[in-house]
């Protein structure tokens, strides 16, 4: 059927091909070097370029070491701890409830400054390793550049997840009407339904997280909104609407 449905398409449409192509002066050999762009374009689409792969891992380590700088900064404000003489017990110091809590502040202060010094070392030998003269700051143009692909990757990953976890519900749907189906399987295919379903929330709310740190922003969504989506496409201008 399909066969004929093609042959059919082109006894149709090649004499309006021919008229198009006369008019515009293009030969048949345009259109497979068309097709053969088109193919090398795609390859290197495929893969990400290595500045902006550098540039990206750059930021990740950039980030966790401001992460770390940040809590090392509010476990140092904690403010000094003070006792008073019922603190003490008669010949053996102080209570063992206070000693526990002065260990665990040493402790969180102890793991702090090691993550501390572990992501600067990170950083100095990764800049050592890639000949990065300078350290980017969060207003320096690369630092933005990479920054904002870095989320759209993430980004479109996200909805990416989100399609497939929409497919898998249809799915479930699906097996859940078909006829014959017992009542231990349709309390299986139940089970799933639900399971799903709250998967598909936590990925929308993560989702709707990354919507407004995208150029242009994307328009928030609902459970409703995603399970109504009847076409890939719709999920495809997700990542691109303007």
């Amino acid at each position: 059927h399909n066969y004929k449905q093609a042959l059919g398409i082109i006894q149709k449409y090649e004499p309006e091909l021919k008229d198009f192509q006369s008019s515009h002066n293009i030969s048949d050999e345009d259109f497979i070097s068309w097709c053969h762009e088109e193919l090398n374009y795609l390859k290197n689409c495929s893969q990400e370029p290595d500045s902006m792969t550098l540039a990206v891992k750059y930021i990740e380590v950039l980030q966790k070491l401001q992460f770390a700088e940040a809590t090392y900064a509010s476990v140092t404000q904690v403010p000094f701890l003070t006792y008073t003489p019922a603190n003490f017990q008669p010949g053996s110091g102080l209570q063992s409830s206070a000693q526990q809590g002065t260990m665990a502040i040493n402790a969180e202060y102890a793991s702090a400054l090691h993550q501390y010094e572990l992501r600067l070392n990170e950083v100095a030998n990764f800049k050592c390793n890639h000949n990065i003269t300078e350290c980017w700051t969060w207003d320096h143009p690369q630092y933005d550049k990479a920054l904002e692909y870095m989320q759209q990757c993430t980004f479109i990953c996200t909805v990416e997840e989100l399609k497939g976890l929409v497919v898998q519900h249809l799915a479930e749907l699906s097996k859940e009407n078909l006829a014959g189906t017992g009542y231990k399987m349709w309390k299986h295919i139940s089970k799933a339904i639900t399971h799903c379903s709250t998967t598909i929330c936590t990925a929308l709310e993560h989702y709707n997280k990354l919507t407004p740190c995208q150029h242009p922003p994307r328009p928030k969504l609902d459970f409703t909104d995603v399970i109504g989506y009847s076409t890939f496409g719709e999920f495809e201008l997700l990542k691109y609407s303007i």
